[in-house]
């Protein structure tokens, strides 16, 4: 068994096995894959979200430089680190990046911005948009975040490291907004409130030490993303309403 913040992962003999945890806020996510002990040619995985505190981007290696990234550089990265130097344990840390796509609960906390649009959308209403809209997000489909953990599962020089795994793109909120107007045939026009403390302006990741050591390529793009979410949202809208 090794312990990490918020997260108790035991090791067994299943070639491939992510343990998914939630600590603390719902705005940053990080992986860890591991080996499993003795040998064994099998990897674990353990999910830990921590709470942003730092504005705009993540380093190359998700380092912490200064006006970069919050608590993605802390105590899980290091408490993994630390399995790895005294468990014997190989260990890959992987940031997300606002991760989208269909199935995303529009009423839970942890949802991000673009369900609440979608939904907005859908039920024709004003989005809520808190300031002026010009604040950007590198917006990661739910696909590329999966290719991600699938070769850094395989990844041999991997071990050790932490990888931003996001588009490396950004797009303000009124930009979106305006896309969703395109794909859902409707004049949304959003209610801007005052800008919230705390958020930040801006976030893109730079994912290029995840394409050179991970071989890591985001294949789906914004827009095609948001697309395909809209559709989707559409399809369960519309199952909803004939039952």
């Amino acid at each position: 068994m090794v312990w990490l913040p918020g997260a108790t992962l035991s090791f067994v003999g299943t070639e491939s096995r992510l343990v998914l945890a939630s600590v603390g806020g719902p705005v940053w996510m990080r992986v860890v894959l591991a080996p499993a002990p003795v040998g064994e040619a099998s990897s674990c995985g353990g999910l830990a979200s921590g709470r942003l505190a730092g504005p705009e981007r993540a380093g190359r290696n998700g380092s912490s430089a200064p006006g970069c990234v919050g608590s993605c550089g802390g105590r899980g990265d290091a408490a993994t680190r630390l399995a790895a130097a005294t468990g014997g344990l190989e260990t890959v840390c992987l940031r997300y990046f606002n991760v989208y796509g269909p199935r995303q609960d529009p009423s839970s906390p942890y949802s991000g911005v673009l369900s609440l649009f979608l939904r907005a959308a859908l039920e024709r209403h004003a989005p809520t948009i808190f300031g002026d809209g010009e604040q950007s997000r590198d917006f990661t489909y739910v696909e590329n975040a999966v290719q991600a953990n699938l070769v850094a599962c395989e990844a041999p020089a991997a071990s050790g490291n932490v990888f931003n795994i996001g588009t490396g793109d950004r797009y303000t909120l009124n930009q979106t907004l305006e896309i969703l107007r395109r794909l859902s045939g409707r004049n949304l026009q959003a209610k801007y409130e005052p800008p919230r403390e705390g958020d930040i302006r801006d976030s893109q990741a730079d994912i290029s030490a995840a394409r050179q050591v991970l071989g890591y390529e985001p294949t789906v793009r914004f827009e095609e993303g948001l697309e395909r979410t809209y559709e989707w949202y559409r399809e369960a809208s519309a199952k909803s309403a004939t039952k």
